[in-house]
């Protein structure tokens, strides 16, 4: 981490927007935990280099440079659950810590059970730097920018046969063309997508939620169910919705607080829909 300080800084003291968007979420996690004071410049460094060590975790993970055993268990009852069905289940996941780190640590027979959702060319670029290190990260990543009804039967077929399913719950579409709720997180309304709850009441299967943060110098991974069943009553559709994001807001929060800077969102995750970024 020494060598890449110097690269760090120069990405921390030119990227004015990710800059500002780390500071605006530091600035709520501060208050959230009760820490009374602003984010210093040497905590947005300290932010970035988080993001750094993620990023080099990652790539170390999947040449093989991490054994399997610096992942450990945190509650992970839920999963015990899930891995005692045949049929499959959907994951809510986020830019919360390295959930990446737990897929490039798995065996390849557990590793392709795992169908990944990405939305963005930036996770694709990404994605391709990747499979050059290992081959393996590339298995069942699916790039969908639409949910059309090719990619929704391509996924019943995955489910029914055991796979578990992977979708971002804190990041929209680039397209903007998705719909979400707005729900509390670390104080202020924020915008969620909608489209892991219909996707999980198409797919009529239960989800759960994966967090993976760095604790020390191993990680730790949670498993906890958000609902057997996706119900989203005609009529009560968006109040319903609204509910499973607040859930998911919630647990999304809970998890950031215990270290906020493993948060890895640096967008402008408070912009209201159509509106300025609040800062």
């Amino acid at each position: 981490m020494a060598v890449m300080a110097p690269i760090v800084l120069y990405f921390y003291l030119t990227g004015t927007e990710q800059r500002r968007f780390s500071s605006q979420f530091l600035t709520r996690a501060f208050k959230a935990r009760g820490w009374i004071r602003q984010p210093a410049l040497a905590d947005g460094y300290r932010h970035f280099m988080s993001f750094a060590g993620r990023t080099l975790d990652t790539f170390i993970g999947w040449t093989g440079g991490i054994a399997r055993d610096r992942l450990q268990p945190g509650d992970i009852a839920a999963l015990h659950e899930i891995q005692s069905r045949s049929r499959g289940a959907l994951f809510i996941i986020s830019h919360l810590g390295n959930v990446d780190l737990l897929r490039a640590v798995l065996d390849d027979r557990q590793r392709r059970r795992l169908t990944i959702l990405v939305h963005t060319r930036h996770a694709e670029n990404y994605n391709r730097i990747l499979r050059k290190f290992n081959p393996e990260a590339g298995i069942n990543l699916l790039q969908v920018t639409e949910m059309g009804p090719e990619t929704a039967i391509a996924l019943q077929e995955r489910i029914d046969a055991g796979h578990w399913v992977m979708i971002a719950g804190d990041r929209t579409p680039v397209t903007g063309q998705s719909r979400v709720s707005t729900v509390p997180f670390l104080g202020e309304p924020a915008s969620f997508s909608q489209g892991p709850y219909i996707l999980a009441a198409l797919l009529e299967c239960p989800v759960y939620l994966l967090f993976c943060l760095r604790d020390g110098d191993h990680h730790r991974y949670h498993v906890e169910k958000l609902a057997e069943a996706i119900e989203l009553p005609r009529g009560r559709r968006d109040e319903a919705l609204r509910a499973y994001a607040a859930t998911f807001a919630a647990r999304l929060e809970h998890h950031a607080l215990t270290d906020p800077f493993q948060w890895y969102n640096f967008f402008d995750f408070w912009k209201p829909q159509g509106g300025a970024a609040k800062t």
